[in-house]
């Protein structure tokens, strides 16, 4: 950029949250400028760490409500309205008599997308009756 190279480093937290950390700390070690596109069900776990370190989380997702509250979390996707769009993008779904939806109920922002979609439904002329929160415990 500018003339001078820019080096993308990459890491999986392969959704556990000391292998976030671990990520985390790489980046604080690497000294890098920000770190971009953080998607993870464990971002908090990396977010503290790259927060007590100053370094911000550009174009993250809005998983787990740190990456909304966070001074360096500065997410581009919400979780909520992607799922919002994705029903409304599929051919039919206006017709459909007895949508269902699963998602991970500890995930606060699916949670409000469920809540989003159930009264997408019922503004339609046929209201479509959603129901909530079935739980397999297990």
């Amino acid at each position: 950029m500018n003339g001078h190279p820019i080096d993308l480093i990459s890491c999986n937290s392969q959704a556990d949250p000391n292998a976030a950390s671990t990520c985390a700390r790489q980046a604080v070690s690497d000294h890098v400028a920000a770190v971009v596109g953080l998607s993870s069900l464990q971002s908090g776990a990396a977010l503290d760490i790259l927060e007590a370190a100053k370094i911000p989380a550009i174009g993250s997702t809005d998983i787990n409500p740190q990456d909304q509250t966070s001074p360096i979390s500065y997410p581009i996707q919400s979780v909520d309205i992607q799922a919002v769009a994705e029903v409304v993008m599929t051919p039919g779904w206006d017709s459909c008599k007895r949508p269902a939806f699963m998602t991970d109920s500890d995930i606060p922002a699916l949670v409000q997308a469920v809540k989003l979609i159930s009264s997408l439904y019922a503004t339609l002329p046929t209201p479509v009756k959603t129901s909530h929160d079935h739980r397999i415990n297990g």
